[in-house]
């Protein structure tokens, strides 16, 4: 009996993950990068990804950017999906997510990271609150990240842009 999962078995195929906890920041040109997470890739390999946006009240990229194909070929270990952020699209106080929808196409398969976050867009540049926040003796607020910012001020001031 041979050693090893049998020929054509599920484990021959190579899975493929994205990487987590992608931030951008107004500017940016995100990317959010896919790899090969297990297996071998001995020969050439397909994932249809889409993107999603979890949060947000405007669209903020192109839907002909939302969905596409990855091609991979023996001896390529990882590929970037372009996110082309119209940052006119994102306001201030912005905290938007996005989720890569990964499915193998052809040769390939899939971690399932359905709950991960992918990508987190910001709207101010980092190290910055957004307009009517301030740093101070006020109310601290924590995100899902673990980051923190102080609110306060006077939130009628739209030019007061404090300093983490």
């Amino acid at each position: 009996m041979p050693a090893g999962p049998p020929q054509g078995s599920v484990t021959e195929v190579p899975e493929f993950h994205f990487a987590t906890g992608t931030v951008a920041f107004p500017g940016d040109a995100p990317k959010v990068v896919v790899s090969l997470g297990a297996g071998k890739l001995t020969k050439a390999a397909t994932l249809k990804y889409r993107l999603e946006q979890r949060n947000a009240e405007a669209d903020f990229f192109p839907a002909s950017a939302a969905s596409g194909f990855l091609y991979f070929q023996p001896g390529d270990s990882a590929q970037a999906v372009a996110v082309p952020i119209d940052w006119q699209r994102v306001p201030p106080y912005a905290q938007y997510q996005v989720q890569l929808q990964l499915q193998g196409f052809m040769n390939a398969r899939t971690a399932d990271q359905s709950a991960d976050v992918a990508l987190t867009v910001f709207g101010v540049p980092e190290g910055t609150c957004p307009p009517g926040t301030a740093r101070g003796k006020r109310v601290a607020t924590t995100n899902s990240l673990g980051m923190q910012w102080w609110q306060g001020g006077n939130a009628t001031d739209k030019s007061l842009t404090g300093k983490f």
